[in-house]
């Protein structure tokens, strides 16, 4: 029986891993996307709804910021929607 449970877990990392890499590169697309549409000053307004108007006179921790939530908010969806329907528990 201990030779069956180590390919699960493999496997289950494998799939964690090729969750976070796509969704990493999905996100980094994403947040491309909308700089070229709407202008590179969306991460402001991104950090702008944690901090308010104060994010527009931010320097680059603020742009950080924002970058930071975009992708915190990508990287949650993923994980909470797979998980549950693939019995996994993390």
């Amino acid at each position: 029986m201990s030779g069956d449970s180590a390919p699960r877990a493999s496997g289950k990392r494998n799939a964690i891993l090729a969750i976070a890499v796509g969704g990493g590169i999905a996100g980094t697309l994403d947040l491309l996307q909308a700089c070229i549409l709407f202008g590179w000053d969306i991460p402001l307004v991104i950090a702008g709804g944690l901090l308010g108007r104060q994010a527009f006179q931010g320097g680059a921790g603020t742009y950080v910021l924002g970058v930071f939530l975009t992708s915190l908010s990508l990287a949650r969806q993923p994980l909470s929607t797979i998980s549950p329907a693939a019995g996994w528990s993390l």
